[in-house]
């Protein structure tokens, strides 16, 4: 995301665009077409970072034009209730966390005519849309506008009216007046309250706090009108940015400023510019000719060139190129300034597909159906390999539009339906998706070898990725074909086996909706297979080995047992389960296993036991990690079969080969799926089913009890899910003090945290004397680990506890978090407090957690640390803690 300036360029004490692009690779993806289309797709996937995440993130966003934001004239109320002046909040809900950091432009193509003044307190004048068009009151005023950006934990960029007053286009000799009018919005949104910027005599940030936002803005990314290449002559354009540049900067130094280069760069073919002088520009179409103009004019003063590629509508490829050479223009111009600066970046302030007929309504929902969807994420995958992109924002957050992202569709016409109905369309998810998957990645350079029935030049594009240098990796595709791809997956260095893959995918047969699997690959030389559905979206996310063996269900003979598996009868029931090949249709691979009973009581089980498995038995990973959770997944498929009798189980014994327990059995499948994937999950933690006792051993079991019908399964997967705490035992000690190494504790007032190394199992406990702050057992996760990079997963904080005679203040376990620019933050969802006794009355241990998204309460800041704690604030007796876990939950 882009960082606040007032804080990042303090401490880098540079321009903003110089602390990035060291160096630069233009085209970091090879993409090969080979000639006949083979029936797979490679995605070759290797080491070099072409995109850094800390350094350089290419922060995504939205255009938040006011006007159809509200829905005026008609006013709907989807996103924005004029009537209330409340934010939907279906709205809210969707862009807070995964879109956490996101920059929402605002007014966006609009602005040219946007009056600020007229949008902020409760007396509002109409304000002119566009010229000779009819006005409007703002409702979905700046400060709301603001409210919004807050609300979702987004990043605010404005662009301003250089153009217009009252809806009536200047002349130079009114600029002056317009001038004023601008440094009055910046004196708004970043000024003191008793500071007067624009010289007017007033305190616009008086007027804010009274408006009820008493702190700045702190706006940092300032836009310098829309498009005016189509309105304004080049000088007038260069002249009125270089006075507003001038005056803004003198009030705040650290803003960044983004000019426009020409709107249509498919219009005209590009050629070489003349020297100066550039006045011959005024007259000319020339694209490449207004580029160089503004390089020399404001090349040093301004931190991104803005374009505006609409595409399909055009070509991906060819508007990509524009791309390419606006940079190697930027670059070409500073290697020839004396003071060497650093090339502007660019940034995509609007980007979205182009309806075949843009005054035809008809014509406007499939940019936001699965074609737009895949079309957009294209177009995103690319510019996550140009690093000198810096900014895509999706067009638009609005309800009248070809771009209306939540809106429903009229079955009868086609066409989009005004209603206050909430409804995302599938690119929104595709948006979704790619803001998740991209928040904390570092991009890797990738290569792919694809086919084309798609008739598009390619079928299938991708980049690869990882979190931090030890953090899971993954690919993010579009297949644009409408069969789906068996994609040969290649991740570097990754161990051969079984692995778990997680699929997020929006298309294929469901696309309507984002939906996840989790599927089994085997890898070979670095190399597994995914299954790319047809005309989609997918992310494919590495969660490590596979504890169950042949999950996929390609080893084996049709229409026998699959190999590794048993097969146990429920006594009297006659039936099977076999291997049924199904490539078009399987979750993954060519086979999937049914199950099916041919007598009236049901029961089929298909079972991995330990002398087929052996990470299942004592010394394996289960048996090893006994306190760590374990989750054991399957997608189902039925036909027919009886309600509430298709299920995955666990079973566990012990060291004496007896049966012990079962876990809880997961949710059942419906009795018809008619012909859909279902998944089942259920969750486990050995310990919690061993109950005191040694672990021997656990089996896994498909379960199919109906008698009528069957049941299909593949990708069955076993997933151990890494603990992130170090040193979770407390086993290592730091000598100085006989505490846990990795481990603080922090008394606050009298108390005592005290570290019974030679007992077992080992624990530390907490006891206070007197009220007030608790004391603390924690540990840190700085900057570089895995919980700052992946801030839009779900993470979990789990310990074993005792307790006992806890006063009503009681004990909790907590996530502190921390920002580079704010430092304290927040605290997490507190776990569940402890007062009283333990169920066990202090005798044994009971298990205690809590779950959180970073990105939820980091939002647009970075991320300094985190701490995981148990906290006692009672007064009167003490917890202890044996074990603490930070998983992560894909």
């Amino acid at each position: 995301m882009i960082k606040k300036s007032r804080w990042l360029l303090i401490a880098a004490g540079l321009p903003l665009a110089a602390v990035f692009f060291s160096s630069v690779t233009l085209n970091a993806q090879t993409i090969t077409v080979p000639s006949p289309a083979p029936d797979s797709v490679s995605v070759t996937v290797g080491t070099t970072v072409v995109r850094d995440y800390s350094d350089n993130p290419l922060t995504l966003g939205f255009n938040v034009q006011w006007a159809s934001f509200q829905g005026a004239p008609t006013l709907c109320g989807k996103l924005w209730n004029s009537n209330t002046g409340t934010l939907s909040a279906e709205l809210v809900n969707f862009l807070k966390g995964d879109f956490a950091g996101a920059l929402y432009r605002y007014p966006g193509g609009e602005a040219n005519y946007f009056e600020w003044q007229k949008t902020v307190g409760t007396n509002r004048s109409p304000v002119t849309r566009t010229e000779g068009l009819q006005t409007y009151i703002v409702y979905f005023g700046f400060d709301e506008f603001m409210e919004m950006v807050e609300a979702v934990g987004g990043q605010a960029t404005c662009t301003m009216n250089i153009y217009s007053i009252d809806g009536t286009p200047i002349s130079d000799a009114s600029w002056p007046a317009l001038k004023q009018t601008q440094l009055g919005w910046l004196e708004y949104a970043n000024a003191p309250v008793n500071e007067d910027w624009n010289g007017d005599g007033t305190c616009q940030g008086q007027l804010r706090a009274n408006n009820g936002h008493a702190a700045p803005y702190n706006i940092s990314i300032w836009e310098l009108g829309n498009e005016l290449d189509l309105k304004i002559s080049y000088q007038t354009y260069v002249n009125r940015c270089a006075d507003l540049i001038a005056a803004m900067r003198a009030h705040d130094p650290y803003l960044n400023f983004v000019i426009h280069g020409r709107t249509g760069a498919w219009d005209a073919k590009p050629t070489i510019a003349p020297n100066p002088p550039y006045s011959v520009y005024e007259d000319q179409s020339s694209w490449r000719d207004w580029h160089n103009a503004l390089l020399d004019s404001l090349g040093q003063d301004v931190w991104a060139v803005a374009m505006h590629p609409y595409y399909d509508g055009g070509h991906i490829p060819w508007i990509d190129s524009y791309t390419v050479r606006t940079w190697l223009d930027a670059v070409d111009w500073a290697t020839g300034q004396e003071e060497s600066p650093t090339a502007p970046a660019i940034a995509l302030t609007e980007n979205a597909c182009w309806p075949a007929d843009v005054d035809d309504t008809s014509t406007w929902p499939p940019m936001t159906s699965i074609k737009g969807a895949v079309s957009v994420s294209d177009y995103t995958i690319k510019q996550q390999q140009q690093p000198q992109v810096q900014m895509a924002l999706n067009h638009a957050l609005c309800i009248q539009s070809p771009w209306s992202l939540f809106s429903e569709i009229d079955p009868v016409t086609g066409k989009y339906v005004m209603s206050d109905t909430f409804a995302p369309r599938p690119i929104a998810y595709a948006l979704k998706l790619a803001a998740r998957v991209c928040q904390g990645a570092d991009v890797l350079e990738t290569a792919i070898e694809t086919s084309n029935l798609s008739g598009y030049n390619y079928d299938v594009r991708a980049f690869g990725y990882q979190y931090g240098s030890t953090g899971p990796m993954g690919a993010f595709m579009v297949n644009r074909a409408q069969v789906y791809r068996t994609v040969g997956l290649s991740l570097p260095g990754w161990s051969t086996g079984e692995h778990i893959m997680r699929i997020d995918a929006i298309g294929g047969d469901d696309d309507t909706q984002l939906w996840s699997r989790y599927v089994s690959t085997d890898v070979v030389d670095e190399t597994g297979s995914i299954k790319l559905p047809q005309t989609a979206v997918l992310n494919a996310l590495d969660l490590g080995p596979n504890l169950v063996i042949n999950g996929d269900f390609e080893n084996g003979t049709l229409r026998q047992i699959p190999t590794d598996w048993i097969v146990r009868l429920v006594s009297g029931v006659t039936g099977n389960a076999v291997l049924v090949a199904d490539a078009a249709d399987s979750v993954n691979g060519d086979n999937v296993v049914r199950l099916q009973a041919s007598s009236a009581t049901g029961g089929v089980n298909l079972v991995q036991p330990k002398w087929k498995n052996a990470l299942l038995d004592a010394d394996g990973v289960s048996g090893t990690y006994p306190d760590d959770s374990f989750v054991f997944r399957a997608n189902v498929r039925t036909s027919g079969t009886t309600a509430d009798k298709v299920r995955l189980k666990l079973q566990v014994f012990n060291a004496n080969n007896t049966y012990l327990a079962s876990s809880p059995v997961s949710a059942t499948a419906p009795a018809d799926t008619a012909g859909s994937w279902e998944p089942l999950a259920l969750e486990f933690v050995p310990a919690e089913l061993l109950a005191g006792e040694i672990f021997g051993y656990s089996e896994l079991v498909l379960m199919n009890h109906s008698a009528s019908g069957y049941a299909d399964f593949d990708g069955a997967t076993l997933q151990h899910r890494e603990n992130k705490a170090t040193n979770p035992y407390f086993a290592d000690i730091a000598p100085a003090d006989n505490s846990p190494d990795g481990w603080v504790s922090r008394c606050n007032g009298t108390g005592t945290v005290s570290y019974f190394g030679a007992a077992t199992p080992r624990y530390v406990r907490l006891s206070k004397t007197q009220t007030g702050d608790g004391n603390q057992f924690l540990q840190v996760h700085g900057s570089s680990s895995e919980l700052a990079n992946r801030q839009n997963t779900r993470w979990r904080l789990r310990a074993w506890v005792r307790y006992q005679d806890l006063d009503a203040s009681g004990a909790v376990l907590k996530v502190q978090l921390f920002s580079t620019e704010s430092g304290y933050l927040g605290t997490s969802p507190i776990g569940e407090k402890m007062t009283g006794s333990s169920p066990t009355g202090g005798s044994g241990w009971v298990q205690v957690a809590l779950e959180f998204y970073p990105a939820e309460l980091f939002g647009a800041e970075s991320f300094s640390r985190a701490e995981i704690m148990l906290q006692n604030n009672s007064a009167t007796g003490n917890v202890d803690v044996r074990y603490m876990s930070l998983e992560a939950l894909d």
